[in-house]
């Protein structure tokens, strides 16, 4: 026990972020059970089109000018 407890003084990042993972985890499982948070849901997907961007075929200095 004095081991482990000296390893985790010694290396207390990788256990504060070992608890971390595990409390995440723990939130997930549990997570997983609400079906239905949010009534966001589509037929269809958006339409979607490409814009223009501003700065295509400008140098880099020029890009930066523009912004």
């Amino acid at each position: 026990m004095e081991l482990i407890l000296g390893l985790a003084i010694k290396f207390w990042q990788f256990t504060v972020l070992a608890i971390l993972i595990i409390i995440g985890f723990i939130i997930n499982l549990f997570d997983k059970k609400i079906d239905n948070r949010v009534n966001f849901k589509y037929e269809e997907y958006p339409h979607m089109k490409p814009l223009r961007i501003a700065t295509k075929g400008k140098g880099f200095w020029s890009a930066i000018w523009l912004c």
